[in-house]
């Protein structure tokens, strides 16, 4: 990825940091690697490492048909995992327990991007490839 889009996904880092998290999330962020042209059943759209507070999102999120919204909202899931911490419950660790549900829940846009990657999954199970790649900076 360009520096550009590097530098771009930071400030909108820093806006919902500030906007949902008091500022307090001290996260790194890294866009992953393509790794194959084909067709897939299932995309992971971001992750989140709690060993270095390291976000990756996927380079999908860079396609100029996916609305900044789904971006974001992919975001700020994975900035839910460094505030909300997993729960273990009889004995199995949950991630995305009621409270995380519910931080999750405040984006402003959640329920419009959740709808929207619904509509649209096929889009983003699409082959990636650099040549096709678009840098949108996020």
């Amino acid at each position: 990825m360009n520096s550009q889009s590097r530098s771009s996904l930071r400030v909108v880092f820093r806006r919902l940091n500030h906007l949902y998290f008091e500022g307090r999330l001290r996260c790194h962020l890294i866009w992953g690697r393509i790794v194959a042209e084909r067709v897939r059943r299932s995309r992971r759209l971001g992750s989140f490492n709690p060993r270095n507070e390291t976000i990756a999102l996927n380079p999908v999120l860079l396609n100029p048909s996916i609305p900044f919204y789904v971006l974001e909202s992919v975001l700020h899931h994975e900035m839910c995992h460094s505030f909300v911490p997993p729960k273990r419950i009889g004995g199995r660790t949950y991630a995305h327990h009621r409270a995380f549900r519910e931080k999750e829940r405040e984006y402003e846009y959640f329920s419009k991007a959740e709808a929207w990657i619904k509509k649209n999954q096929k889009l983003l199970f699409l082959p990636l490839s650099p040549s096709r790649e678009k840098k949108r900076g996020a």
